[in-house]
């Protein structure tokens, strides 16, 4: 399995009033750069999993678990939110579809 995919996993950050800092702040993006096997999902998963078979989701697997929060996920300059994951000792995956 090659690891040979960029994704991005981006993290927004709400503005809103600081009482900390006593004014107004603007909100922000994390971004965290991930090397992953990516992966249409197939027809028959599709249809096990969301109980219709769309194209437009995709598999992402990671070596080491990736445990942060995440908005959504980069791909080759398309946008997708997370629908299912799975968590390992030693992988993360997730089923993501476009947004």
């Amino acid at each position: 399995m090659r690891y040979d995919t960029e994704v991005l996993f981006v993290k927004e950050v709400e503005g809103g009033y600081s009482p900390e800092l006593g004014k107004w702040v603007q909100g922000s993006k994390k971004v965290t750069s991930r090397m992953a096997n990516v992966t249409d999902l197939g027809a028959e998963k599709s249809r096990l999993f969301f109980g219709e078979v769309r194209n437009f989701h995709k598999v992402i697997r990671l070596r080491n678990p990736y445990l942060e929060s995440w908005s959504y996920a980069v791909i080759s300059e398309r946008e997708y939110i997370e629908k299912k994951s799975s968590q390992s000792r030693h992988k993360s995956s997730f089923i993501v579809g476009e947004n």
